[in-house]
């Protein structure tokens, strides 16, 4: 089965809002077995709407439409959706425009609101289960996928690593490389009849990428988090932990509390982004400050093993480092960042060098900080 994705509205073409429910959408149904051809954007128009809706269901079994369904006077796409078929109503139970469903003989075209909960909430409970039925009874080739998360090799070291693909894959299999801030997301596919026998082939697959690879470098599949693997280990270990951040100024106690059950392995951090902060809280000595100064190895020990004491946790993490775009020097350019992690009798520290960008710094070097716990909580460290 193959499908377009026609997101509606004025304010996703002028940026004003990102369009995440294309990008949901097209994961829910590439899930499922289905292949999704285009994503197209048009403008509250009915014209444009009409000409789009004509466009976009040539060729495809499949037309799913966000936006343009709700009270007022710019929601037009219930008006120009115009099929002969009957219309199904889809429950929205978190709004007030409901869904609609049109089955019109090799066309299935589903309109939903705009509006993300309301629109996942509809395509969960009503939509997806429609569509995999479809898929199950066309009796075809549906390609399964499995993410593999790494942390820590660029993506350039993965596929040296990862070569010859052919001795990997096999014949059919395919392997795309998805790097961002957080690592490379390692994506296998494999087309099969049934889910059963593409989960042997994709743990096969698997396997042998893990073989390839230290153990340091992947820490989970699917849509699991590095944080979310650092809170199950230090669940599982009965440990805590406590952070001391300087240029991430919380960003890393944000992402350990972002998981549920966090509460249980984290009382809480210091944010010292001045000096006299990592001084006064975290016992820094003013001699590594003046000396060896914030963005050191010494420094971010000193916090490290200063904010364990403070919170008296299992381990301390410390990060401090120069996010830019300014402050920089020639010994410590912009990106330079050092991170630390102290636990009882033992405290490692790395130097990490990044970029120019600040947001890109901020978000590695979280990353990093908690890539270094999740070695250190698996006793596997680069």
């Amino acid at each position: 089965m193959k499908a377009s994705i026609l997101t509606i509205g004025d304010e996703l073409l002028i940026g004003q809002v990102i369009n995440t429910n294309a990008a949901w959408i097209a994961a829910q149904l590439t899930q499922i077995g289905v292949e999704v051809v285009r994503h197209v954007t048009c403008a509250d128009d009915d014209v444009d709407i009409m000409r789009c809706l004509n466009e976009e269901s040539q060729g495809v079994q499949l037309l799913i439409l966000t936006g343009g369904l709700g009270p007022t006077s710019d929601d037009l796409t219930a008006d120009a959706v115009a099929l002969p078929s009957a219309c199904t109503v889809l429950v929205n139970r978190n709004g007030t425009a409901p869904g609609m469903l049109f089955d019109d003989k090799n066309l299935l075209l589903v309109s939903l609101p705009g509006v993300p909960s309301e629109m996942k909430d509809i395509m969960t409970t009503s939509v997806l289960p429609i569509i995999r039925q479809r898929v199950e009874s066309e009796g075809t080739l549906i390609r399964y996928y499995r993410t593999i998360h790494t942390v820590g090799i660029a993506e350039a070291y993965l596929a040296d690593m990862l070569s010859p693909l052919e001795e990997v894959l096999g014949g059919t299999a395919t392997l795309a490389f998805l790097p961002n801030v957080a690592g490379v997301r390692l994506r296998i596919g494999v087309p099969s009849l049934a889910e059963d026998r593409a989960n042997e082939a994709l743990d096969t697959i698997e396997g042998k990428i893990r073989e390839r690879l230290p153990d340091h470098a992947v820490f989970g599949t699917g849509d699991t988090t590095l944080a979310e693997e650092v809170v199950r280990l230090l669940q599982v270990r009965g440990s805590t932990i406590a952070v001391a951040e300087s240029c991430t100024a919380g960003l890393l106690g944000a992402a350990i509390t972002d998981v549920p059950g966090a509460s249980q392995v984290f009382p809480g951090g210091v944010i010292s982004y001045a000096n006299s902060i990592k001084h006064q809280f975290l016992d820094v000595d003013e001699s590594i400050l003046q000396t060896a100064g914030a963005v050191s190895s010494e420094c971010a020990v000193a916090m490290a093993e200063g904010v364990r004491r403070a919170f008296a946790t299992t381990y301390g993490v410390a990060i401090t480092g120069v996010a830019g775009p300014d402050g920089g020097s020639p010994e410590k350019p912009v990106g330079t960042v050092w991170i630390a992690v102290a636990t009882h009798g033992t405290t490692r520290s790395a130097q990490y060098r990044f970029g120019t960008d600040r947001s890109a710094n901020r978000q590695r070097s979280v990353m990093m900080a908690l890539a270094m716990i999740w070695q250190e909580l698996r006793g596997q460290h680069a």
